[in-house]
């Protein structure tokens, strides 16, 4: 269980959430932090996307998709869900982008 954080079902294809957990057993970093570390830069890119008032495309799970479980940190949900409401995007789109 992660501190200050909330699970979020999102749909992955198989293979991204195995290379996740196979590259958290060699770093050494849980993947719950590695989902957080990567969702924190997309949110980054995102926002300076937005700076530069450029359009931001959001991608949907493949179809051989299974659910998936992710703890994300409450301050990074809360600046999805905000992303959610602006860009009229469901919040497990701009996760799994």
């Amino acid at each position: 269980m992660m501190k200050d954080a909330h699970i979020k079902q999102v749909s992955l294809p198989p293979h991204i959430h195995k290379t996740v957990k196979n590259y958290s057993q060699r770093s050494n970093i849980g993947v719950g932090e590695l989902y957080n570390l990567w969702i924190h830069r997309f949110l980054k890119y995102r926002r300076l996307q937005s700076q530069n008032q450029q359009f931001m495309k959001y991608y949907a799970s493949p179809r051989n998709s299974v659910p998936t479980s992710i703890w994300v940190k409450d301050k990074l949900l809360k600046e999805i869900n905000e992303i959610s409401h602006q860009d009229q995007t469901p919040v497990n789109r701009i996760i799994y982008t």
